[in-house]
């Protein structure tokens, strides 16, 4: 049956777009045989129609269904891959989220319930705790009859606590500020303190003891108190997270550290910890105590929550490694026996402890000082200490991988129990700051008393620091992500993971007897006879004399005698006043006045943090151990000097104090005027407290 070419079997094609449409309606064998009419038609020489099409356009039409098809097929597997991966990544994505959601939310209702129990403790009696914990996590007045739960003291306490977050408040707000600024990590290029509070929720004391003697009338009171603290801190700090570079290469850098400002809040610090309370000397007049004293018995455990507002703190991944490491390092730290914060009921009261011992050290060598600069071998240097305020410096050995020292020093140690030997070993930097290569620790409890010791210790980088259990999650990615950019960023790092630098020492802790003491009085009461004679100012010689000498010589411990001899001289730099400004060449009128304070005595040398402003404010007190043999000697002085180390270093006047006046005086306040310069005045205050005074 013949079909007529424009029925509704026909095929229409848009020769413009390469689209085909069917007309569906036709019957399938009729356009089988259409088609074959027409495949097969006339060969007359007119244009050959074909379904109304023209030979080309069928064969056109033929070309575009064979590459349409191909491209069909592959269009099919394409879009069936695409959707696989979508569907993978999307489930790893979905999977991440949960991840890190759940360990944020599992974080903080832990947090929530560790924050009800230490409100609940303290309305809970001895029953109900025994029911609800058992045996575990039990408060110290449950655990230890020694210890005595004072509830009366939580009482009083939380009515004070709204006058005392307020003045608290106050105050950390001052010191943070610096604190955070001067201590910023290198990828941060400013950090703000906006707000501080320390919220309306008070410490809860969860257990005191107190120590003292029963057949004798003590002279002083010594408490342990156990504390934990669910509170509502409030700190919020505006951080530049770019860092901040002049280098061409990096303008960008530096645009964007101008323009990105991120707000991070730390809330709800959970705290626990054993503070030791010392109230001495007891005294028979009012106020009969003459001074107190708080210190951390070890560094509390803490934790707290972090929130960056307007984005996900991950954005910051070192934040609260950096936050941490402030908190323990400069807020906490400083706090730890055998350091303490002491208050003086009466004026000029000794509040420092007599000392347990003394621990001698001869820094001998280090091998396999990583080379930290590009084309020069290091210029190695040692700084120790047992306590951070009092630190010792060896000389800089130049362009070597091997120095070798042999210097030795003494440090006072109060509780070798808790106190251990810190070793820095720098890099002396001429033109900027001295790189840090590693550090080693020696606990003063692990080494046998009154014996020398060769010791080998193994200088670890700060990239290989242990972690703390107490860290989240995000603070051990930070640190891992951290040390891989610092490695990256410094070479010379990966060649100080790699190579074992070592330190040679050679110790010896001495622990003080009975007989030191004695000795070192009666030293003391030797050398004020020797004051009273007619002996020539200035002819002083260290060479024991008189029965207590004798006795020195005997035990062989003439500079443990001379230690204990000497004392502690306080230099509390309070403020500079009206001082002369930087010359232009030396970058005057670019940048403010930055005043530091060096203070030399005895030949140790301590800095001051930097002031800004003519009229600085400092507030710094320096500490100086000082022996004997110091102590007597009337030509010793205590020498202070004012710089500004902005851009090129200006001396703004200096100032020199004979260390007889604070001696003998004890104490000493006054506006001192400086010299070499052309006007400035300098605040100070002395302070000395003997070792081996009577308390």
């Amino acid at each position: 049956m013949a079909v007529n070419g424009h029925s509704r079997g026909s095929y229409h094609t848009d020769s413009r777009h390469g689209s085909m449409h069917s007309s569906s309606n036709a019957s399938s064998s009729g356009m089988c045989s259409d088609g074959d009419d027409r495949l097969h038609g006339s060969a007359s020489g007119s244009p050959q129609q074909i379904g109304g099409l023209s030979e080309a356009d069928f064969e056109r039409l033929q070309d575009m269904f064979k590459q349409g098809h191909s491209a069909f097929q592959l269009a099919a597997g394409f879009h069936f891959r695409e959707l696989l991966l979508g569907m993978v990544l999307m489930a790893l994505l979905v999977a991440l989220l949960f991840y890190r959601f759940r360990s944020v939310a599992m974080r903080h209702i832990t947090r929530r319930h560790e924050g009800l129990a230490i409100d609940a403790i303290k309305d809970m009696d001895s029953q109900t705790f025994k029911r609800l914990l058992g045996s575990v996590d039990m408060p110290s007045w449950m655990t230890y009859p020694d210890f005595e739960r004072v509830g009366w003291v939580n009482t009083v306490l939380g009515q004070l606590w709204p006058r005392l977050d307020a003045s608290l408040s106050h105050m950390a707000s001052e010191m943070l500020r610096p604190l955070f600024q001067e201590n910023k990590p290198s990828w941060m290029h400013s950090v703000k303190l906006d707000r501080f509070t320390l919220g309306n929720r008070a410490p809860t004391i969860t257990g005191v003891k107190v120590y003292g003697t029963e057949h004798s009338v003590p002279s002083e009171i010594n408490m342990e108190v156990d504390f934990a603290w669910n509170g509502n801190q409030n700190m919020e700090l505006f951080v530049r997270p770019v860092p901040k570079s002049m280098g061409p290469a990096t303008i960008f850098a530096a645009i964007i550290s101008q323009i990105v400002l991120l707000k991070v809040g730390l809330e709800r610090v959970i705290m626990r910890g054993k503070l030791r309370v010392s109230w001495r000397p007891l005294m028979d007049e009012p106020p009969c105590i003459g001074a107190v004293k708080i210190a951390f018995v070890d560094m509390p455990s803490f934790s707290f929550d972090l929130n960056m507002y307007g984005g996900d703190l991950t954005l910051l991944p070192g934040v609260e490694m950096w936050l941490n490491a402030i908190i323990k390092e400069y807020v906490l730290g400083p706090y730890c026996l055998p350091e303490a914060w002491s208050y003086a009921f009466v004026p000029g009261i000794n509040q420092y402890d007599r000392p347990a011992g003394m621990l001698f050290v001869t820094v001998k060598e280090a091998t396999n000082v990583p080379q930290m600069d590009w084309f020069n071998p290091s210029d190695p240097y040692v700084t120790l200490f047992t306590r951070p305020k009092h630190k010792f410096k060896t000389q800089v050995k130049e362009n070597t991988l091997h120095p070798v020292w042999n210097e030795d020093f003494r440090c006072l140690v109060h509780v070798p129990e808790q106190q251990q030997l810190t070793c820095v070993l720098y890099d002396y930097d001429t033109l900027g700051q001295p790189d840090v290569i590693g550090d080693a620790h020696l606990n003063i409890r692990d080494l046998k008393l009154n014996e020398k010791q060769d010791i080998w210790l193994d200088v670890k980088s700060k990239i290989g620091a242990a972690e703390d259990k107490g860290d989240s999650k995000i603070t051990r990615a930070a640190r891992k992500y951290l040390q891989k950019a610092k490695m990256h960023s410094n070479p010379r790092a990966l060649r100080m993971d790699s190579n074992s630098c070592k330190l040679h020492l050679e110790v010896a802790y001495i622990k003080f007897s009975a007989q030191h003491f004695e000795a070192a009085m009666g030293m003391q009461g030797d050398a004020q006879t020797r004051e009273s004679t007619s002996r020539p100012s200035g002819d002083f010689s260290h060479q024991p004399s008189g029965p207590s000498a004798r006795n020195a010589n005997v035990l062989g411990d003439v500079d443990i005698i001379d230690m204990l001899e000497g004392g502690l001289l306080l230099v509390d730099v309070k403020k500079t006043i009206n001082l002369v400004h930087k010359p232009i060449y030396k970058g005057g009128y670019i940048t403010k006045t930055h005043a530091t304070v060096k203070v030399k005595v005895a030949g140790e040398t301590k800095l001051t943090p930097t002031g800004t402003g003519r009229d600085a404010a400092i507030n710094e007190r320096l500490e100086f151990v000082l022996s004997g043999q110091a102590a007597r000697d009337s030509n010793m002085l205590i020498e202070i000097e004012v710089w500004d180390f902005k851009w090129i270093n200006d001396r703004k006047g200096s100032k020199t104090v004979p260390l007889q006046d604070i001696v003998q005086g004890r104490h000493k306040a006054d506006q001192y005027v400086l010299t070499d310069t052309r006007h400035g005045q300098i605040i100070l205050e002395f302070t000395w407290i003997p070792l081996l005074e009577n308390r």
